[in-house]
């Protein structure tokens, strides 16, 4: 083996670097623990030196490959896809309540295994330029109904204390009296929309909890269908397209069934499953709303942390774009992808488009 003298090793300094998001496929591989080794590329700025006053910066693109030694338990989706943990860059994250709960199994047994809390990954973020919102947490709130403003308050005050107690570097969103009156409109807002959610999957649950036969798929789309436009609900709703990848997916064991573990459809299905549901569901749209007004009014942009596998693949699947927030609100390009309708091909998950934007 050769060996390099100190003396003749230049050291850089890289500035501003972006990696490529990850796609489903690559997620779908360290979720279901096939693979921990991971192809990552990303560029920035680079220099020899960082003591003159005008650095020699240039550009740099650069691919390696990563074997990480710890199973993945704490998922980032970002724009385009997702990454993880430590090259998530600004490091700002929307955490779900599945992460703030293993933050509080840390905090009352810090000697418990990383297997058991995802200590070793939270502990990545662990450092002052890290910046953590628990605000999902607040709004799903702890009796599995949709809480009472003072919940909302304490909710996310008992958040952060966890927070800091855990993760003594990373930086919290607070929030003010007002701001937490003006957040909770988001709760208030939702509680009309919630209900004919809930409503709608209590109905659909009896025809879809079972997989469905070739011969039936379509009759049972239309009676999804029509069901949804009964309520009043967006065809292209998270909610509708959960419901719709349970009907198209591969009754197979190769195969994740995000959707599907994400609804927990089940003879005993009722207005609680539906809102443990409805909630992972919120969650992801939340991550969609924050990066369109994040887009809009140049605020922090945030990635969206989950340990729940099933969320993350299910987000990352739905391949979102372009997402923007103007006079009607909220927008997004979300696709009917191979990953989520794979028992559907190309044509077909194009036709099932045209019938969910025709209606």
């Amino acid at each position: 083996m050769k060996t390099i003298p100190p003396e003749n090793i230049t050291h850089y300094h890289v500035f501003n670097t972006h990696f490529k998001p990850l796609s489903y496929s690559e997620l779908n591989s360290v979720a279901v623990k096939k693979d921990k080794t991971l192809n990552l590329s990303f560029e920035g700025l680079i220099t020899e030196d960082i003591s003159t006053p005008s650095p020699d910066f240039k550009n740099v693109k650069s691919n390696f490959t990563i074997t990480f030694n710890e199973e993945f338990q704490i998922f980032s989706l970002i724009e385009d896809g997702w990454l993880p943990l430590p090259f998530v860059n600004p490091p700002h994250f929307l955490v779900d309540s599945n992460v703030i709960i293993n933050l509080e199994k840390l905090m009352k047994n810090p000697s418990i295994s990383s297997s058991e809390n995802a200590s070793w990954w939270l502990q990545l973020i662990n450092t002052s330029d890290v910046i953590i919102n628990p605000i999902l947490y607040a709004f799903e709130g702890k009796e599995m109904t949709t809480p009472k403003f003072s919940d909302f308050v304490d909710c996310f005050e008992d958040s952060t204390r966890t927070i800091q107690n855990v993760l003594p570097n990373a930086k919290i969103i607070i929030f003010t009296p007002e701001t937490y009156a003006e957040v909770y409109k988001i709760v208030k807002n939702s509680l009309e929309k919630r209900e004919k959610h809930t409503d709608f999957l209590l109905r659909v649950n009896s025809i879809i909890y079972n997989h469905v036969s070739k011969r039936n798929l379509s009759k049972v789309e239309l009676e999804i269908i029509k069901i949804a436009k009964g309520l009043k609900i967006n065809l292209m709703s998270l909610t509708v397209l959960a419901t719709l990848s349970c009907l198209y997916e591969i009754n197979d064991s190769s195969y994740f069934p995000a959707a599907r573990k994400i609804l927990k459809l089940s003879p005993k299905f009722n207005e609680t499953s539906a809102f443990n549901a409805l909630s992972d569901l919120s969650a992801i749209e939340l991550f969609i709303g924050t990066g369109a007004v994040s887009n809009v009014k140049e605020l922090l942009k945030f990635a969206f942390c989950t340990s729940d596998k099933s969320i993350a693949l299910f987000g990352c699947g739905l391949n979102l774009k372009n997402k923007s927030f103007g006079a009607n609100g909220l927008t997004c390009n979300v696709s009917i992808t191979k990953e989520l309708f794979p028992i559907l091909n190309d044509a077909e998950r194009q036709e099932l488009i045209t019938r969910l934007s025709n209606k």
